[in-house]
């Protein structure tokens, strides 16, 4: 080829390079032009931990939020700030169109800057602002919110962060917090959920093996939770178990054995059993079972030093799939309506006999706890690897129970500790908590094949 024809072809194809570049700069903004000291992966997660150790108080203390409420509201606060940081991870991909209902999220303006600790400081400030209201909260919890945010805003200025730049990026993790709670609001069985925990509108289904009120409470625990938005298409009607065992009386039968079995783990608990029981309880009071997940993956951002891109990716994909495991769990409980052991057992084996904790009022099948558990450490396994050895340091500051930190060679091997943990307690019958495991590993596995986090 001669001199004359080589140079037109190194010309064509540096035109074309640069038609090229040009095309992307149009569909595609530059990430780093926007983002005031690097990309999230620059950052660590300080701020984010440290406002999830808030929302787990807020948990705690705020009226109303049983386990099924707890579990979706931590799936919308990890959205949220996943969704505010995605400027800010050129990898990453947004949940708008993959996740039901979810459409297209604000965007900063391009060509400005922004600091990304301050964007996360202001959609988490919001969204627990908006999830975590009063009357229900406790007033010095709810304060806390605004006094977090001064602290890190505070913590901003003092490393030279302009008060443009911070009300640029305060203003932008607003918006995104205002976009995830009008999505939020739109599931109206959700909504403000914790106000309605046990509705006088339903009729409690009567009949041979059913759920039976094992309290004074007589209208069950969110009988319409199944019903709920869920946030991975159709993760939990995929995920629902095969029926339990055929009811029955009949001494030798599969259901009489099962409530044997539970009968006989109860008398004959060891001491070590009955520990395992009391640390999975997460009863009236606690971070509750999803809190508990939450708790353990913010303990692992921790303790591996997680940049906050990683981070919220943590958070949000164990939020998710923790909270559609709980709609999963409770779509199956009130198709089915089981009677609980304790119902069972003191009409056909001893009517002395009591669980080691108080049975809570809702159907039997599945369980709830184990059922959350196994879509937690599928996420967990899938994120840190299926062989990490841990320690779950959640209770360890407790007095009213034995809190001492407990160590697990995987993920699964604490997921199956969860679940056995509830026969120990007396309230679950076996197949009840594998089942559970089961269905949450299942609404894991649609996260994964579902919803895509990266590009």
């Amino acid at each position: 080829m001669n001199t004359f024809f080589k140079s037109k072809l190194v010309r064509f194809a540096f035109i074309l390079t640069i038609l090229t570049i040009n095309a992307c700069k149009k569909d595609e903004p530059i990430v780093e032009n926007t983002i005031k000291g690097g990309t999230a992966a620059s950052f660590d997660a300080k701020v984010v931990s440290a406002w999830y150790g808030h929302t787990l108080d807020l948990i705690k203390t705020t009226g109303g939020y049983t386990p099924p409420v707890a579990s979706r509201t931590l799936g919308y606060i990890g959205i949220t700030v996943y969704e505010a940081m995605l400027p800010a991870m050129p990898e990453h991909k947004s949940l708008a169109g993959q996740l039901n209902g979810l459409s297209a999220m604000p965007s900063p303006e391009f060509g400005k800057e922004y600091y990304m600790p301050a964007v996360a400081n202001a959609a988490l400030a919001s969204i627990n602002t908006k999830m975590f209201p009063l009357p229900e909260a406790k007033k010095g919890k709810f304060d806390s919110i605004a006094i977090i945010r001064d602290y890190f805003d505070a913590d901003f200025r003092k490393n030279g962060i302009s008060q443009e730049i911070l009300t640029r990026s305060y203003a932008y993790g607003e918006a995104v917090a205002n976009a995830i709670y009008a999505w939020e609001s739109a599931d109206i069985i959700g909504h403000e959920a914790f106000r309605r925990n046990f509705p006088a509108s339903y009729t409690v289904p009567t009949g041979t093996g059913l759920w039976e009120p094992t309290s004074a409470q007589v209208i069950p625990l969110q009988p319409f939770w199944g019903s709920a938005r869920c946030f991975i298409p159709k993760s939990i009607d995929e995920a629902q178990p095969s029926p339990p065992p055929a009811f029955t009386t009949s001494v030798n039968s599969d259901m009489y054995n099962y409530a044997l079995q539970v009968f006989n783990q109860v008398k004959n608990n060891t001491p070590e059993q009955k520990k395992i029981a009391l640390f999975w309880a997460d009863g009236g009071g606690t971070v509750t079972p999803p809190g508990h997940s939450i708790a353990l993956t913010r303990q692992l951002v921790d303790e591996k030093g997680l940049k906050l891109d990683k981070a919220v990716e943590a958070y949000a994909k164990v939020g998710i799939a923790v909270a559609d495991a709980f709609m999963a769990c409770w779509k199956c409980k009130y198709k089915y309506n089981l009677m609980r052991p304790v119902t069972y057992i003191k009409k056909n084996i001893d009517p002395t006999w009591s669980p080691l904790m108080a049975t809570p009022p809702f159907p039997e099948y599945t369980s709830g706890h184990s059922s959350q558990s196994g879509a937690a450490a599928y996420v967990l396994s899938s994120l840190f690897g299926s062989k990490t050895a841990f320690t779950d340091k959640t209770h360890q500051n407790r007095k009213d129970i034995d809190g001492t930190p407990r160590s697990f060679n995987s993920f699964d091997d604490m997921a199956k500790e969860a679940a056995i943990s509830r026969l120990y307690g007396g309230i679950h019958y076996e197949f009840g908590n594998t089942a559970g495991l089961s269905s949450g590993m299942k609404v894991a596995q649609s996260l994964e094949s579902k919803v895509s986090f990266k590009k």
